[in-house]
């Protein structure tokens, strides 16, 4: 009697293969991550159509391939100083909610998977919400990375419909 062997297979999405992995970017001197399952595309600085009345942290809008995509400065939305956008500057292409949004940040470092990294969860500081915009801490080697939540970056002020 022949005995039947079945063989199970595992379908594996590009989500699944994101999972777990981040986009380290720099603002200034500090790493910061974002889960890779929200990014889109990483591309160089591009024209910007200025958007009038928008705070000053929307840098504006970019048409990208027929889709205009609005554009947030981080340094200017984390409360530092504005720096001229140079040959490093990048554009990181996110999807928020049901629309894409570019962040603006001073360079893109790499990809890191969770298992490479130490997380912890965020320090409480009896006067600053550290949950507002970022889920943890992680360490890579010496280096310090504080991790954003994607989805929170631009909830707290419903400029762009998002929140």
């Amino acid at each position: 009697m022949a005995e039947e062997v079945q063989i199970m297979t595992k379908k594996i999405t590009l989500e699944d293969e994101l999972a777990g992995k981040s986009l380290t970017f720099y603002i200034g001197d500090t790493m910061y991550g974002l889960p890779l399952t929200n990014v889109i595309e990483i591309i160089s600085v591009q024209d910007i159509a200025r958007v009038p009345g928008t705070p000053p942290y929307v840098k504006g809008v970019i048409n990208l391939r027929g889709s205009i995509v609005p554009l947030v400065d981080v340094r200017l939305k984390f409360g530092q100083m504005e720096k001229e956008y140079d040959d490093q500057t990048n554009f990181i292409i996110t999807q928020l909610g049901d629309m894409q949004v570019g962040l603006v940040v001073d360079r893109v470092s790499n990809v890191v998977e969770a298992d490479a990294v130490d997380v912890s969860s965020l320090p409480e500081f009896s006067t600053v919400n550290t949950n507002r915009y970022m889920t943890s801490v992680s360490r890579i080697g010496n280096q310090l990375v504080m991790n954003l939540n994607a989805e929170t970056i631009l909830e707290d002020d419903n400029i762009l419909g998002i929140g």
